[in-house]
């Protein structure tokens, strides 16, 4: 063979080399980032949930009958008897 066939020939062997690299360093890639995409979505629900967790508390501490309760508490108060009038 010539010597420019051989050239030819080790430069196309050197480009299907390269090109499968690039292809595997893709790949690789690709697997990080949907493990990433998983994790992402994981973390997403956790701290859905925390959310709702702490909204519920925070209702629960700010509902009418705990403030009451906690001043009647705080200001040593007494409820008031009711008295129902029948006439």
């Amino acid at each position: 063979m010539s010597n420019t066939k051989v050239h030819l020939l080790y430069f196309i062997l050197f480009l299907i080399l390269v090109s499968n690299i690039w292809l595997i360093k893709i790949r690789w890639e690709n697997s990080i980032l949907a493990n990433d995409i998983e994790n992402t979505r994981y973390e997403i629900l956790k701290l859905k949930e925390i959310n709702l967790k702490l909204t519920t508390e925070k209702n629960f501490l700010t509902s009418l009958a705990k403030t009451e309760m906690s001043s009647i508490q705080d200001l040593n108060m007494q409820n008031a008897e009711t008295r129902l009038k029948i006439k």
